[in-house]
C-alpha cells in the first residue's frame, strides 16, 4: 500500500487521469513485466500487487518497496 506520493503526483491524477501505471512506472522504478495489479483505493492509498519472482529481491526498486509491504 502506497499512501504518500512523490514528484509532484497528487491522488487527483490518478482519479481524473488514471496515471497510476506512468507514476508505478516512473517515479517507482517498477518494470512492466512485475506489476500484477494497480488498484487506486478510496482512501488515497495505492495498492500494487507484483509477480513473484526470486529475481525482483536483488533489485534496488524493490527494496525501496519494503517499507510499503503489508
Amino acid at each position: 500500500m502506497i499512501d504518500r506520493l512523490e514528484d509532484g503526483y497528487d491522488w487527483y491524477d490518478f482519479e481524473v487521469a488514471d496515471l497510476s501505471h506512468d507514476y508505478v512506472t516512473d517515479v517507482l522504478d517498477i518494470p512492466e513485466e512485475y506489476i500484477e495489479t494497480i488498484e487506486v483505493l478510496p482512501s488515497e492509498k495505492l495498492e500494487l500487487t507484483l509477480v513473484h519472482a526470486a529475481s525482483m529481491t536483488q533489485e534496488d526498486w524493490y527494496h525501496s518497496l519494503l517499507p510499503y509491504a503489508s
